[in-house]
């Protein structure tokens, strides 16, 4: 989703509501909504993506996406994916989902939700919340017909409005179909956030859909996230509201507190609201108490920007340098250090200590 959002100009996935529509939609479908799997730039440009992935991990630059885009254009692009790609109203990318519910009666309902979520109508909290299986209870409850979430058919789909007010007062408090409340104790936002590798390989392929997965026993990606609310701490951070970010990153850090990406990400949101003492602090809490040195690469980036900004430049150098030892391969971190080294220089000038 963030390669897409990086690579198509128009996608703006800015806000919680865009950003949850389209994590669900991806995680159901792989990106066979976006693109036809079998069109070789896209699996080019998947395979390329996939190794700088291995290679860098979260220290990917929105450039590296960028020029794999540009080197693999999407050439053979979907219904939804043309409209999305060209900038489209939600209440247009809303009513093309209707076109994907083959194969799955699940599918009418889920569809619906993330047109009604892209739309603003249901809010990305109150989707990720919801148990699980219980969309499927709603499903049943209205009566188990096609025509309650979707009016019309092929490219004439349009969402059906109407069924919103019955969702809205069922999701107060979601019942079976025969008014049971008896749920599984996961809800949607905590399966989204547990993909692992396997099924990511299967969905990629475009072979399995939401309820495949629990033919699958494979251990949880390590950085999977305990709390839905990441998605929404990440979706505010990259729409800049870096106050709203840090408020669930340290709800979230106070519930996990041994999960150095949170750490990691809240550190990074403290630098940009220029609360860099903070940063420091979640930094250290990182090094000093998780010790999970898998995450010392972000983490001593994250400590030279704060110390940089600060001005302490010869610690920042450290940091930075200390970043690259423990496996930071982003182009940010040398940059960064050629900043340092010719804001030192410069300063050793204005006092007099070197002459040119």
């Amino acid at each position: 989703m963030y390669c897409y959002d990086v690579g198509c100009e128009n996608l703006h996935l800015d806000n919680a509501a865009r950003a949850c529509a389209f994590a669900s939609v991806f995680y159901n479908s792989g990106t066979k909504l976006m693109e036809e799997p079998s069109d070789k730039n896209h699996r080019e440009r998947n395979e390329t993506l996939r190794n700088l992935y291995k290679e860098y991990g979260d220290n990917i630059t929105a450039d590296m996406v960028r020029e794999c885009f540009s080197k693999y254009p999407i050439v053979a692009p979907r219904s939804f994916g043309a409209r999305a790609i060209a900038g489209a109203s939600d209440k247009e990318l809303a009513d093309i989902l209707g076109i994907y519910t083959v194969g799955g009666r699940g599918l009418w309902s889920r569809r619906w939700l993330e047109g009604q979520i892209l739309m603003g109508n249901i809010t990305p909290e109150d989707f990720l919340n919801l148990p699980e299986q219980s969309l499927y209870e709603f499903f049943r409850l209205m009566g188990e017909t096609r025509e309650v979430f979707w009016i019309g058919k092929d490219q004439d789909t349009k969402i059906n409005m109407q069924t919103l007010p019955a969702f809205k007062q069922w999701i107060k408090n979601p019942v079976t179909h025969d008014g049971k409340t008896k749920f599984s104790g996961k809800t949607i936002g905590q399966m989204l956030e547990r993909m692992n590798p396997t099924i990511l390989a299967q969905f990629d392929d475009g072979k399995y859909e939401l309820g495949d997965i629990k033919q699958f026993d494979g251990r949880p990606n390590v950085k999977s996230m305990m709390d839905s609310l990441y998605f929404l701490a990440n979706a505010d951070f990259l729409a800049g509201d870096y106050e709203s970010a840090a408020e669930k990153f340290e709800t979230l850090a106070e519930k996990n507190p041994n999960n150095a990406q949170i750490f990691n990400d809240l550190a990074a949101t403290y630098n940009n609201m220029g609360e860099h003492e903070r940063a420091l602090a979640a930094v250290n809490h990182i090094i000093k108490e998780i010790k999970d040195k898998s995450a010392f690469a972000a983490a001593y980036y994250n400590a030279g920007v704060a110390r940089e900004s600060l001005g302490e430049l010869d610690k920042a150098l450290i940091n930075y340098n200390k970043a690259i030892e423990n496996g930071n391969k982003s182009p940010r971190v040398p940059d960064a250090i050629k900043r340092v080294e010719l804001n030192k220089n410069l300063a050793r000038r204005n006092t007099g200590q070197i002459h040119v």
